[in-house]
């Protein structure tokens, strides 16, 4: 029996019990790089919240200070870019996986 666990790592199973091993890290390069997207996508998008609730706060906080303003403008139009530039990543990576590979 071979078992897949959430990193990418395959094992080998027998009937025995704890007689399990790892057989190899990743079955190809695609694998790598399909896990890798899969784990870092969702954390820049929890990234890209904090920074559009910082920029928030700065926002409010900032008194009417047109220095402080302007910053928290540009830390909101940074995260929505970076939201967008994620955004599409998501759409490129499922348009690579359905198209051109076949997955």
């Amino acid at each position: 029996m071979i078992l897949l666990n959430m990193t990418g790592m395959i094992f080998r199973a027998s009937t025995s019990l704890g007689d399990i091993a790892p057989v190899g890290a990743f079955t190809s390069v695609g694998a790598l790089v399909t896990n890798t997207i899969d784990v870092l996508l969702p954390l820049l998008l929890i990234l890209l919240v904090g920074l559009i609730i910082y920029g928030g706060y700065t926002y409010m906080m900032s008194l009417g200070d047109p220095g402080k303003v302007k910053g928290a403008q540009a830390i909101l139009t940074n995260a929505i870019i970076g939201f967008l530039i994620v955004a599409f990543s998501f759409v490129i990576r499922g348009l690579i996986n359905n198209v051109i590979v076949g997955i």
